[in-house]
């Protein structure tokens, strides 16, 4: 039977290479916008600098949610407009003497200025997402599945595979921490797990930040090649 992928990832800022990774790998990718905010997730940062030194870098919550960020959903989250001046410095200041700094940064202030008036965290990450896919030319589509109703993230997971005609689960290497695995096959649906161990110690920074240091061909060799 052929393989036909679902993969899903929360809304994310700017994520780094292992989330271009799942998407490059599956069919259909579901950006999950009804989970639960969590803040020391990439949900709205991500790193900059050098894997040996890096430097947190993402969008400021708008005080309403920032103290009591765990009782909302990822679609409810609100953050401060015009934060593309200051990410944009930011980068610069730690990036400015990479080697391929000039082949990204003028990409990056488009980026970013394109959603620096919009507050909501999702639409930006989502806005942002769909311009890096074409960028890097991945066709896989996204889509945003409705909000759970079963009440068990892993039967939800399941019925979403079930529901875009998908056989296979790609999940990413923290899966069995939360995932009960042994429903998969009772729902005739393989799980396959990503392997990230080497490349998160080496290239754990943003996708722009991995550019700029490595350039887009190595970019697109982790993306593409390395977990295989």
């Amino acid at each position: 039977m052929q393989e036909i992928i679902y993969s899903a990832h929360q809304s994310s800022f700017m994520p780094w290479v292992g989330f271009w990774n799942k998407v490059y790998e599956a069919d259909i990718f579901d950006i999950s916008i009804f989970n639960q905010f969590t803040k020391k997730t990439w949900q709205h940062y991500s790193f900059i600098g050098s894997p040996n030194e890096k430097i947190r870098w993402g969008l400021k919550l708008q005080d309403a949610f920032a103290h009591k960020s765990y009782t909302f959903q990822i679609n409810q989250i609100k953050v401060e407009k015009g934060f593309s001046s200051r990410l944009l410095s930011e980068f610069e200041k730690v990036h400015q003497s990479d080697r391929h700094f000039n082949d990204i940064f003028p990409l990056l202030i488009n980026w970013l200025e394109s959603v620096d008036k919009l507050d909501s965290l999702w639409l930006i990450n989502f806005t942002l997402l769909n311009i890096l896919k074409d960028f890097l030319c991945i066709d896989t589509p996204f889509i945003v599945s409705p909000p759970d109703k079963t009440g068990n993230p892993t039967l939800n997971i399941i019925e979403n595979v079930l529901r875009y005609n998908c056989n296979v689960y790609f999940s990413g290497p923290h899966g069995p921490c939360y995932l009960e695995e042994d429903l998969f096959p009772k729902h005739n649906v393989a799980l396959k797990l990503q392997n990230t161990t080497r490349l998160y110690k080496e290239y754990p920074l943003s996708l722009p930040s991995t550019i700029s240091l490595y350039g887009i061909k190595k970019t697109l060799e982790l993306i593409k090649n390395e977990f295989k």
